[in-house]
């Protein structure tokens, strides 16, 4: 399933060629996240300095934002799309990583760590009290 891109604008319409390059550029973003459920393009000012934002639904109930101004459409959407880009791959990391280990520290094979037979602090201190 294809996460549905809707491009709008606020104050004057966006030509067809725009919304085709800003879809385009959209759509490369789903290849850093797997969950994206939808995404939103809004334009404002879309010929005299754009201030263009990325609103990108993700189905864990994430919203990210993103918003850039440029003096050209063009690198306001290549500038929107790096800094969601960014986003994705955060929120992806803390997604994967929320887990953890169960706070328990393991040890790797080659680090030292207290074997059955060595005597820990602990054990020490409890013979010395008794």
């Amino acid at each position: 399933m294809n996460p549905q891109i809707e491009v709008t604008s606020r104050h004057e319409p966006v030509s067809e060629r725009m919304k085709s390059y800003a879809t385009e550029k959209v759509s490369k973003l789903l290849r850093f996240h797997n969950r994206i459920s939808r995404m939103q393009i809004v334009v404002d000012g879309a010929h005299d300095e754009p201030v263009v934002e990325l609103i990108v639904h993700v189905d864990s109930g994430a919203t990210l934002v993103a918003k850039e101004h440029h003096e050209h459409f063009k690198g306001a959407v290549d500038l929107i799309v790096d800094k969601m880009e960014r986003q994705l791959k955060k929120n992806n990391t803390k997604r994967k990583h929320h887990k953890g280990n169960g706070g328990s520290k393991s040890v790797s094979p080659g680090e030292a760590g207290p074997s059955d037979t060595e005597e820990t602090y602990d054990d020490a201190v409890r013979k010395d009290l008794s």
